[in-house]
C-alpha cells in the first residue's frame, strides 16, 4: 500500500512525512532573547522527555527535533510514553550539495550539539560517517543519493548499529539507537 515499515518497526507513508515538535529553552532577559548554558540543558533534557512522555498513550511515541530555517537539514529524537532517553536519534538531510555528513552537526538536538567534541561518543560517530563519506567518493558519479547509500551501508558494515534500511537512506534518512551518540 501506501505505507512502508520504519525504524522502529513503526509503518511511515511513503513520503517523508514528520510531524515535529520542538521544545525551545531559554530565558527572557530584558529584551535579549538567550539560551541557558549547556550543563542546564543536558541535565534538563532528560527530565523535560519524562514529563513530554508522562501523558502519552502507552504505545505512544514523542518526536522532537530541529532542522534548518528551510527544513533541508533535521535531527529528531524518538521518545516512548514514559521515556526519559531517547529510543533513536535520524538525521535526515537534502543529499544535492551536501559537502560532509559533519556539517549537519550544527543541527544536533541541544541535548548532543555541545557534546561534539574528541571523545564524546557523538564527535565519533560524525567522524566515522564523514570517513565513509569519502569512501564512498566514487559512487557519486551516479549521484548523491547513490554515495548515501554507499556510505550508510559502510557505516553499518563498520559496526555502527543502524536501524533502518536502503529504502529510508535513498530519502536522505540515517537512523541509530540514541545509544550509538549518548555517553553511557
Amino acid at each position: 500500500g501506501n505505507v512502508s515499515p520504519g525504524c522502529d518497526g513503526l509503518a511511515r507513508p511513503h513520503r517523508s512525512t514528520i510531524v515535529v515538535v520542538k521544545v525551545a529553552t531559554a530565558a527572557l532577559s530584558g529584551s535579549a532573547l538567550r539560551s541557558p548554558p549547556m550543563k542546564t540543558v543536558r541535565s534538563a533534557a532528560p527530565s523535560a522527555w519524562a514529563t513530554m512522555t508522562a501523558r502519552l498513550h502507552p504505545d505512544g511515541l514523542l518526536v522532537e527535533g530541529t532542522c534548518d530555517e528551510l527544513g533541508r537539514h533535521a535531527w529528531w529524537v524518538t521518545l516512548a510514553a514514559g521515556a526519559s532517553e531517547p529510543l533513536s536519534l535520524t538525521l535526515s538531510t537534502r543529499l544535492a550539495g551536501l559537502g560532509r555528513p559533519s556539517d549537519l552537526a550544527e543541527r544536533l538536538p541541544k541535548a548532543l550539539i555541545h557534546r561534539n567534541v574528541p571523545g564524546e561518543p557523538v564527535h565519533e560517530f560524525l567522524q566515522r560517517l564523514d570517513r565513509c563519506w569519502a569512501t564512498a567518493a566514487p559512487h557519486a558519479d551516479f549521484g548523491a543519493r547513490q554515495r548515501w547509500i554507499a556510505t550508510v551501508s559502510a557505516l553499518r558494515d563498520s559496526g555502527v548499529e543502524v536501524n533502518d534500511g536502503p529504502g529510508r537512506w535513498r530519502l536522505g534518512e540515517l537512523t541509530v539507537p540514541w545509544s550509538v551518540l549518548a555517553r553511557s
